[in-house]
């Protein structure tokens, strides 16, 4: 079963080709995030006092109950005093994206710095750093 369908598009909106429009084969559009913890907005003082971890809690019940209540407590303090980041994506992810392409975006900026603070219209010179620096690892 593919994971994609294409379309072609009716409009080739100032174009010399019509766009072909990918989807997913799911219906899946858009993910949510997981949620994370930040830290350094947390109130401190808030959270020390919700997580109060007593020796009742432990000695008196089994260790799994216990491990359970520890937790619980943790978990609720930083609930209540440390915010959290949103679980909506920014953007959409690029399925296809992997390392080897993050490795060429990175050349390719480091590139275009070099270009940038030196630049010249000599073809060959610009030939030369390309192949200079995209030797490097």
């Amino acid at each position: 079963m593919p994971q994609f369908t294409f379309t072609v598009g009716d409009n080739v909106h100032n174009s010399d080709h019509f766009p072909i429009f990918v989807s997913r084969a799911d219906g899946v559009s858009v993910t949510n995030c997981l949620p994370k913890y930040l830290f350094q907005r947390a109130d401190w003082s808030t959270f020390a006092r919700l997580a109060v971890i007593t020796k009742n809690m432990v000695d008196t019940v089994a260790i799994d109950d216990a491990v359970r209540y520890v937790t619980e407590t943790i978990l609720g303090a930083a609930n209540a005093a440390i915010p959290q980041s949103s679980t909506r994506t920014h953007r959409l992810r690029k399925p296809w994206w992997n390392e080897e392409c993050s490795v060429a975006y990175r050349r390719q900026r480091k590139l275009w710095g070099i270009f940038r603070r030196r630049p010249t219209t000599d073809i060959c010179s610009v030939a030369t750093y390309i192949h200079k620096w995209t030797n490097i690892k």
